[in-house]
Formats: C-alpha cells, sequence, structure tokens
C-alpha cells in the first residue's frame, strides 16, 4: 500500500462528500455515486489504519520529521566541508536551511555572484543528494 496515494484519494473522496447535493457533487440522483464513494473511504481508512498499526511509514504530508533531519544533515555536512559559514555561504546556506525546512526551493544565480557558492555545494554534495531538490540554478542576468 502506498500511503500517500491512500491519503490523496481519501481527501479527495472526503471533499466530495461533504458538497451539498447538486453543488457540484453528487445530485440526489447519484445516492448510489455516493454510497461507493462512502463504501471506498472506508476501505482507506481501514488499509491506512492496518498499515501504521504494522509499523508502515507516514505519509510525505504527515512525516515533517523528514524535513529537519535533511537540513540537520545538511548543516553537519556543510560544516565538515568547509572552514567557515561566513560571506555569501553561510547567507545562502540560512536561506538554503529555511526552505528544506519549509519543503521550498532557493535559486542561485549562475554565472554571477551566487556562482562561488553553488560550486561550494557542488564540492559539498554530490549529485542526487536531497539538496538539489531544493535549489534552482538560474541564468544571471547582467
Amino acid at each position: 500500500m502506498d500511503p500517500d496515494e491512500n491519503l490523496k484519494e481519501q481527501r479527495v473522496l472526503i471533499a466530495q462528500l461533504l458538497l451539498e447535493p447538486g453543488e457540484f457533487g453528487f445530485t440526489d440522483e447519484e445516492a448510489a455515486d455516493r454510497d461507493r464513494a462512502t463504501e471506498r473511504l472506508v476501505e482507506l481508512v481501514r488499509a491506512f489504519d492496518d498499515w501504521l498499526t504494522q509499523g508502515g511509514f507516514l505519509p510525505d504530508a504527515w512525516d515533517s520529521g523528514k524535513q529537519a533531519e535533511l537540513a540537520h544533515r545538511v548543516y553537519q555536512e556543510a560544516l565538515e566541508g568547509t572552514e567557515t559559514f561566513g560571506g555569501r555561504f553561510g547567507c545562502q546556506l540560512a536561506y538554503l536551511l529555511g526552505a528544506i525546512l519549509t519543503n521550498k526551493q532557493i535559486e542561485l544565480e549562475t554565472p554571477g555572484p551566487q556562482a562561488e557558492v553553488y560550486g561550494q555545494l557542488r564540492v559539498i554534495f554530490p549529485d542526487g543528494h536531497p539538496i538539489w531538490k531544493h535549489i534552482v540554478v538560474v541564468p544571471h542576468d547582467n
């Protein structure tokens, strides 16, 4: 079972079931569809409960600890890979850690003043490191 897909479908069904008949949801004539949606929601909730009870992992939407763990790991690896957090590197690292914790991205302009920061990050963090989903490289406008 994929907990992320399960939760996504649960949320869609709940939104549909909460609509009043005739309000872009189920009309009175669609009572059978409403019953099927209710039964499906019950199946999903039971499967989800079984999954969690047996030690399954949380869906990404509920696992905020992942972002904190990644931010901690990035901080430690950056600390080990550089002599100082001074200058542009420290500033961009602060923005990057914030982006990781809020599951967002920062932009680094290259070539340009942020190219050095980008280069330092490339030395510390190899391709495939989760840090790169939080960094967007954009061309620098002269």
